[in-house]
């Protein structure tokens, strides 16, 4: 174990601490170190917490992006409010300003 540990479990190192665990009679011992040393991140509260978020933010993002082509459409904000369950306000903050759109060149 200690010298899987070492390798870094890289796949050439990892052959070679089974050939030496299988010539010692030590594979029980690499595969209970080994089960030891696996984490399933999927079952801690701080993957499934940032998942979570991460569902969320996509979602919001999906719903301001099909917001702002209802817009790039010229469709009356009170359709757009009602279509995305946006609010005005974010509605709003999601036209561009005249001063951030390009100025064409004289």
């Amino acid at each position: 174990m200690v010298l899987s540990i070492l390798c870094d479990f890289k796949e050439k190192n990892k052959q070679m601490v089974e050939i030496l665990s299988t010539n010692r009679n030590l594979e029980k011992n690499v595969r209970k170190g080994e089960e030891m040393l696996t984490v399933d991140i999927e079952k801690m509260p701080s993957f499934n917490i940032g998942f979570d978020r991460g569902i969320q933010k996509g979602i919001e993002n999906g719903v301001k992006k099909v917001a702002l082509g209802m817009l790039k459409l010229n469709l009356d904000m009170e359709i757009i409010q009602k279509s995305t369950g946006l609010s005005l306000e974010e509605i709003e903050s999601l036209t561009p300003t005249p001063s951030s759109s390009p100025q064409p060149k004289h």
